[in-house]
């Protein structure tokens, strides 16, 4: 294109032969030359590649030069069509050819290629500019297009329709953006429609609802101003999608009130999965710093290069427009703050509609699609880790409907990814562990088959149970005194590895479990009870994985293994327990041991695990 020939060129199989790489460094003049010479034509890929622009190819920052006679390779440059749209320009592919024909290098991905909505190549190229505006009150309007789109064209997704209320909801009134907000009770079977907000709180909230305020929060308005930020940003989102009703957990649970939290706690998974959509305020750490500004960009910017290209017009007329080249972008999600947060992971895996504003973009997930763009930007959505994932099939992400997924085996492997994430993610009090993970656990079981008692389900629960722990620092994991010690969720500060979960499938195991009455802290296990010394004489102990962390502590009591399994190549895996009481028991780890039709041959009896 620097040569001066026609775009229409580069269109051939062949490509457009450009010039010898070592003429690329003078050619200062030339704004596509300088940009493949000096800029990250890789963009955000996730790897290590020391050659990331035609330069590294000559003089590398570490190791030899990849093209050791720059005069005899030449830049090729060929663009490449839509797949499906024959007649749409997508991208510029590049290539340093030997002058023999031997390709030399290729980048991973090619430049994309976008004008604007105004252009006249408009109906020949595929991108477009992002669309939205951080920060710009204008672009809000564009919102309530995700949601019709999905409304109208995902069979998988809900209608948009008024549904149950919450007890509480805050009320909108005004315009954008001179909004205020009320508390507004809601009857038991009021319908509407209303958003909820999932976001970080970023410590103590200056302002909640609390048992003092709660008639004057009904019966006057707060103005949007007094908001902070991330919680007037949810307003303003909200009046945009032209919804008249948001649901935020500080001004919608009484926050003083242990009764009132315990209640609203369990209609967590109603409320989400209720509302019209969830907003992720995905960027903000803190209610303080809200959303629609963000100050903070977690995502590379890549390079880009813009270049007038001059056209004929109807009249015979030259006219300039513009093409943009860039590398491929990413907007990855795991990187947000609120990806590290516990209680937001059930805020995004239960919702049927998530509008998630990142810091390229808002976009929107759904049980139809992971990812419902607001414009044709050239950002590589398929190469972003976009978290939570919201529903596995045949071990990747799945976009649709949790009953598409519905076997064992699948079931399984979303359980592994819940509950590494759950020790990947941190909470202000580690006591809400079991609490935040109860809107996942509701949601499943109205799906699959069976029920989950403290994390462990009782359609696979010898694999369940057989959870290994490691602790994440120096200090040894801290036991939940609330929790059942048969349960992952009474370890703090440790990360839970459910791989025997897996191995073992459904199988039944050798042990039979069964879950007792409310509150399920207790399970009754008929099964071998072997003395932990014996084994140990038979030299039959193959593994051991103690739930503190430690190999082996002398003023331990005596220890058990209650037995649960055999594995495929005849191990047994066992619970070593410490006895409680004359038949109860409390866990301490998991032990792997051999001899499997010595220690078989034992009697069973039935056992308490507390």
């Amino acid at each position: 294109m620097a040569h001066g020939p026609g775009i229409m060129e580069l269109f051939s199989p062949s490509g457009f032969k450009h010039s010898q790489l070592d003429s690329f460094a003078s050619r200062t003049e030339c704004r596509v030359c300088q940009f493949l010479w000096c800029e990250d034509l890789l963009g955000s890929i996730n790897q290590a590649n020391r050659i990331r622009r035609l330069s590294d190819l000559v003089k590398p920052g570490t190791g030899p030069a990849v093209v050791k006679e720059p005069n005899k390779a030449y830049v090729v440059l060929t663009a490449v069509k839509q797949d499906t749209t024959a007649d749409l320009w997508r991208c510029l592919e590049i290539k340093v050819m030997s002058d023999r024909g031997r390709l030399l290098w290729q980048p991973l991905h090619s430049l994309q290629v976008a004008v604007s909505d105004d252009s006249p190549f408009v109906d020949f190229v595929y991108w477009r500019p992002v669309r939205w505006t951080y920060g710009n009150l204008d672009s809000l309007p564009m919102l309530r297009e995700l949601l019709d789109y999905c409304g109208k064209s995902h069979e998988n997704c809900p209608q948009l329709s008024a549904r149950r209320l919450p007890t509480r909801v805050l009320r909108l009134s005004g315009e954008t953006p001179n909004l205020s907000l009320s508390l507004h009770e809601s009857s038991s079977d009021e319908l509407g429609e209303y958003t909820a907000l999932s976001y970080c709180w970023g410590g103590p909230q200056e302002l909640c609802l609390t048992t003092q305020n709660l008639e004057s929060f009904k019966e006057t308005a707060l103005e949007i101003t007094q908001l902070p930020r991330t919680l007037a940003d949810a307003a303003l989102v909200t009046n945009a999608l032209g919804l008249q009703f948001l649901w935020v957990d500080a001004l919608c649970i009484i926050q003083d009130s242990a009764a009132d939290k315990a209640v609203e706690i369990e209609r967590m998974c109603a409320i989400y999965e209720n509302s019209v959509v969830t907003i992720a305020a995905s960027t903000s750490d803190s209610v303080q710093n809200g959303f629609l500004n963000p100050n903070v960009s977690y995502n590379t910017n890549s390079a880009s290069c813009t270049v007038p290209i001059p056209i004929q017009n109807v009249r015979g007329e030259e006219e300039w427009t513009n093409l943009t080249f860039s590398s491929t972008r990413t907007q990855h999600t795991d990187v947000f703050p609120i990806n590290k947060r516990g209680w937001t992971f059930q805020e995004a895996f239960v919702p049927h509609r998530l509008l998630v504003f990142g810091d390229i973009e808002p976009f929107m997930r759904c049980r139809s699609s992971d990812t419902v763009v607001l414009s044709l930007a050239a950002v590589s959505y398929y190469n972003s880790r976009i978290e939570p994932r919201r529903v596995l099939y045949n071990g990747r992400a799945y976009n649709s409907s949790y009953t598409q997924a519905n076997d064992d085996h699948h079931f399984r492997r979303l359980w592994l990814y819940i509950v590494e994430q759950y020790c990947l993610r941190s909470f202000g009090f580690e006591e809400d562990r079991p609490l935040a993970i109860r809107g996942v656990v509701q949601s499943l079981q109205s799906v699959y088959e069976g029920q989950c008692y403290h994390g462990i389900w009782s359609t696979c629960a010898i694999g369940c149970l057989l959870w290994k722990s490691y602790p994440r620092d120096a200090e040894p994991p801290v036991r939940q005194p609330q929790m059942p010690t048969w349960s992952w969720l009474s370890l703090s500060f440790s990360d839970i590895d459910l791989s025997l979960l897996e191995l073992q499938g459904s199988d039944e195991g050798e042990a039979m479990v069964r879950f007792t009455d409310a509150p399920h802290k207790i399970l009754e296990i008929t099964c071998q009870v072997l003395h932990e010394d014996e084994v140990m004489e038979a030299d039959d102990i193959v593994a051991y994985w103690n739930d503190h962390g430690r190999e082996w502590d002398p003023e331990w009591e005596q220890l058990f293994l209650l037995v649960l399994t055999r594995t495929v190549d005849q191990k047994l895996l066992t619970i070593e327990a410490v006895r409680d009481s004359e038949d109860a028991y409390r866990r301490r780890g998991i032990m792997e041991i051999r001899g499997v039709e010595k220690w078989i041959a034992r009697p069973k009896q039935t056992v308490r695990l507390l």
